[in-house]
């Protein structure tokens, strides 16, 4: 998830999808920003797009955690009014970028602690937003400018290794 805010400018547009269909380069993430990366409960994430006359696409994302513990607690609360974009992994390896930095992505959670018993503590993400002038985009290559020595795993992996800020979240 990157920080809307945290982007310098807007650089996926419907002038891009309509000659390339895809993006490979740099994301202009604003020097000294960066990103949390959020590991869902196996085979729960899913995203979509429509696309209607006049109003432009919609982008929803729905994933799920099992379990309720002090991360996903934090992550409820980061993502409390957070307008997000999205690096999504879809179910063919590729990579897909959803929002774009003047209309995110705002998240909704709900959480299911049942009656005591065999009922499994879930919490579940989603989020739809419309008005977009691009459908979800896939991603090729890509690097932040600010960085541009490193690619996206490998900046992915000094994050999760030195600095330890990731959400990647354990299975119950």
């Amino acid at each position: 998830m990157i920080y809307a805010r945290d982007l310098e400018r807007e650089f996926l547009t419907y002038e891009l999808a309509m000659q390339y269909g895809s993006f490979s380069g740099g994301i202009p993430l604003k020097p000294g920003k960066g990103i949390v990366e959020i590991e869902a409960w196996f085979d729960s994430t899913k995203f979509d797009s429509e696309m209607k006359i006049g109003a432009g696409f919609t982008h929803a994302l729905e994933f799920k955690h099992l379990g309720y513990e002090d991360d996903v607690v934090r992550l409820m609360a980061i993502l409390k009014d957070y307008p997000v974009n999205v690096i999504v992994e879809g179910n063919d390896g590729l990579k897909y970028w959803l929002g774009q930095k003047h209309v995110p992505l705002l998240f909704d959670v709900k959480a299911v602690l049942p009656e005591k018993g065999t009922g499994r503590k879930e919490v579940t993400f989603t989020a739809k937003q419309d008005g977009l002038s691009i459908p979800p985009i896939p991603l090729g290559e890509v690097f932040f400018e600010w960085l541009p020595d490193w690619t996206f795993q490998e900046y992915l992996d000094v994050v999760n290794r030195e600095f330890d800020i990731s959400f990647e979240m354990g299975f119950a």
